[in-house]
């Protein structure tokens, strides 16, 4: 399992204890970041990286780690959005497939109208 699924792992337990995790995702944001930080930092300065440039190395990973991280958290927010709101959600994979049902066939088509793209 990696970091990014580890992180996402702490934010389905995150949005357990969380009535509306969606407003407190900036408080989870913050602590993922000092923890991972704290952690890589701890990491390169035991390989005798200086802090200064341990710091630059723990930020740039952040930055590569906390990418894939939202981009599963807000799926994982929108799916949990849909599903308490009797919403079907679907994605360009899924509607770029040659077999589709009419149901989608007809978002396909409604998305091509006014986007003239998938």
């Amino acid at each position: 399992m990696g970091l990014a699924d580890i992180i996402l792992e702490r934010f389905k337990d995150f949005m357990r204890g969380q009535p509306e995790p969606y407003k407190f995702l900036q408080v989870f944001y913050v602590q993922e970041k000092e923890r991972f930080l704290n952690h890589k930092m701890n990491d390169y300065i035991k390989q005798n990286k200086s802090k200064e440039e341990a710091s630059i190395l723990a930020r740039q990973g952040f930055v590569s780690t906390i990418g894939r991280v939202l981009e599963k958290i807000v799926e994982l927010l929108l799916k949990d959005f849909c599903v308490k709101n009797n919403v079907k959600m679907t994605n360009d994979k899924i509607l770029r497939a040659k077999c589709i049902n009419g149901e989608l066939d007809k978002v396909k088509r409604a998305l091509l109208v006014h986007f003239w793209r998938i």
